[in-house]
C-alpha cells in the first residue's frame, strides 16, 4: 500500500509542477515580436553618445530599423519617464532616487508619452516595468499610455506580480516574464507570461529546456554583447536583446 502512496504523491507533484511552470498561450500578436532584433535600451554607445534609454538611442533603434527594449518607472511627480536605475547617480551624477525627484529635476529623462509618439509603430517595443514601488500607480500609467498606441508592444519584468496585474486588467496586452536564473519559472503561474525573457547562459539549463520542449514558449535571451554570442543564441532563443550594434 504505501507504494502506491508514494506512486500518487509523485504524480500529483508532476502535476503541481506542470501547473506551476505552464506560461501563457502567446497567440498570433506575440508571434510578431519574433521578426525583429532588440536594442537593449535603444541603439547607444557607453562611450561616446547617445546615451542608454536616450531619445537619440531610440531614434537611432527606429532607423536602423530595429525593435527596441526600454526600462520604465515613476518620477515623483509621476509622470512614467525612461531610465534603467533606481537613482540618478550612475547616469548624471545625482544620488537621489528617480522616485523622489520632481517632473521638473528630470528634463534630462524622455517620458515614455514622448518617446510613444516618436517611435510611432515603426519598431515593436519591448517595455520594462521596473519593481522600485508604487507598483499599481506605475501599471495604471504606463497602461493609459498604451491603450491608443498603434504599434506593436509589449510588456516585461522581473516582478511576476506586475506581470500578473496586466493579466488580471489587460490579458489582451503581451506580457513576458524576466528572469536571471531558472528557479524563476516555477512563478509562470502568477502572471502566465506569453514569453519568457531569460539571461542568455540559461539556454543550457535544465528546466529551461524542460518547459520549451512541454510548453513551446516564445523566449527571448538577454543581453548580447558580440556576434558570435548573438549566432549561438538564435540557436535557443526565438528573440535576442542586444547591447549595442557591431560592426
Amino acid at each position: 500500500m504505501i507504494y502506491i502512496y508514494i506512486f500518487v504523491s509523485f504524480i500529483i507533484l508532476c502535476l503541481a509542477g506542470l501547473f506551476l511552470l505552464a506560461p501563457g498561450h502567446q497567440g498570433k500578436d506575440a508571434e510578431r515580436l519574433k521578426a525583429y532584433r532588440y536594442a537593449h535600451r535603444g541603439l547607444f554607445d557607453p562611450v561616446k553618445s547617445p546615451a542608454e534609454n536616450s531619445f537619440q538611442a531610440f531614434e537611432a533603434a527606429v532607423d536602423a530599423g530595429c525593435g527596441m527594449e526600454m526600462d520604465v518607472q515613476l518620477s515623483g511627480g509621476g509622470t512614467v519617464v525612461i531610465t534603467h536605475d533606481r537613482t540618478a547617480l550612475r547616469l548624471f551624477g545625482d544620488p537621489r532616487a528617480i522616485a523622489a525627484m520632481k517632473d521638473e529635476e528630470l528634463t534630462f529623462l524622455p517620458t515614455l508619452e514622448h518617446t510613444l509618439a516618436m517611435v510611432a509603430g515603426r519598431v515593436p517595443l519591448i517595455i520594462e516595468l521596473k519593481p522600485y514601488g508604487r507598483r499599481g500607480e506605475l501599471c495604471r500609467k504606463t497602461l493609459a499610455l498604451l491603450s491608443d498606441y498603434k504599434g506593436i508592444y509589449s510588456i516585461e519584468s522581473f516582478d511576476p506580480l506586475i506581470v500578473r496585474w496586466f493579466k488580471r486588467r489587460a490579458p489582451q496586452v503581451i506580457r513576458g516574464q524576466l528572469m536571471g536564473k531558472q528557479s524563476v519559472l516555477f512563478l509562470n503561474f502568477i502572471g502566465r507570461p506569453h514569453f519568457l525573457a531569460c539571461q542568455v547562459r540559461m539556454a543550457n539549463g535544465l528546466l529551461f529546456r524542460l518547459v520549451k520542449r512541454l510548453y513551446h514558449p516564445i523566449t527571448a535571451a538577454w543581453t548580447i554583447r558580440t556576434r558570435d554570442e548573438e549566432f549561438a543564441a538564435k540557436r535557443d532563443f526565438d528573440l535576442v536583446i542586444f547591447e549595442q550594434e557591431r560592426e
